[in-house]
């Protein structure tokens, strides 16, 4: 019994460019029939591609199932499914941490989005503040260059915790120098869940009470912060602390600019100067 290419995509639900890439990866081979020039497949390559569609719903690759019904060794089977069974748990688990932090997410865009008070009294959480690296080139001697270096790599753990890692950050001073940094941040409780390394670089930043707000602003430029140090100089507080900000989404707006939804941690405090003023 053979098969041309047409009958051979409707067995298997593909279409027929689909089999002519399987056959020019070496996975099904057709003959061509001298008499009518028409290319066939063998029964036999209809029973080598039932294998391989098989292994490929298990979770294995076109090319982990080829080899499994082509190159795989008896004695190695069980040991090569096994492994795939563990691939395939640390995948449900990373999935799992997905649709926590996902769930997170939709909870963060709903209280940015729909909350009608913008500006608010509560207390920040604990967090730690990675401000990012600069280039390696801005080093100049080998000293500087090499512990850019090492920066880098600790920066890239950063990104690699990310979702829990939130990649957009700010910070402010409080002491009129006008020092600004950028970077990464993430909740203390989370950086502990990842096994996240918190090195001297990294910026503690402990519990403290706040004005915080939801604030638009165009991408790349700071958030106005006059309303919510208006709310609090109404209350007879001051800036006591520096101020750190999350950037939590992006969006476009009818002109096609981009702008992005920050929430701001203001710390307040009442035995503070009242000329501290972030700028």
């Amino acid at each position: 019994m053979r098969y041309r290419i047409g009958e051979m995509a409707e067995f298997f639900g593909m279409s027929k460019e689909g089999v002519r890439f399987l056959e020019r990866q070496g996975v099904i081979h057709a003959m061509r029939d001298e008499k009518n020039g028409y290319r066939y497949f063998p029964r036999e390559e209809i029973t080598s591609l039932k294998q391989i569609r098989r292994y490929q719903s298990l979770g294995f690759s076109l090319e982990e199932a080829q080899q499994m019904v082509c190159d795989t060794p008896r004695e190695e089977i069980a040991a090569r499914l096994s492994q795939k069974q563990e691939e395939l748990a640390r995948k449900a688990q990373q999935i799992q941490t997905m649709q926590k932090q996902l769930a997170l997410q939709q909870e963060a865009v709903r209280h940015l989005l729909d909350c009608e008070q913008r500006i608010w009294e509560g207390e920040r959480p604990e967090m730690y503040f990675f401000p990012r690296v600069p280039d390696e080139a801005s080093g100049t001697t080998a000293k500087e260059k090499e512990a850019i270096a090492r920066a880098r790599e600790e920066e890239k753990q950063w990104i690699l915790a990310a979702p829990p890692c939130v990649l957009g950050a700010m910070h402010l001073a409080a002491d009129g120098s006008g020092r600004r940094a950028r970077g990464s941040i993430v909740r203390a409780q989370s950086a502990r869940e990842v096994g996240l390394a918190i090195s001297e670089r990294v910026i503690h930043l402990p519990p403290c009470f706040c004005v915080c707000g939801v604030v638009d602003a165009p991408l790349y430029q700071e958030p106005d912060l006059a309303p919510l140090l208006d709310y609090g100089r109404a209350k007879g507080w001051s800036l006591s602390g520096d101020v750190y900000g999350v950037l939590w989404m992006t969006y476009c707006d009818e002109a096609g600019d981009r702008w992005g939804i920050h929430e701001m941690y203001v710390p307040m405090g009442k035995k503070c100067r009242n000329d501290l003023t972030v700028k």
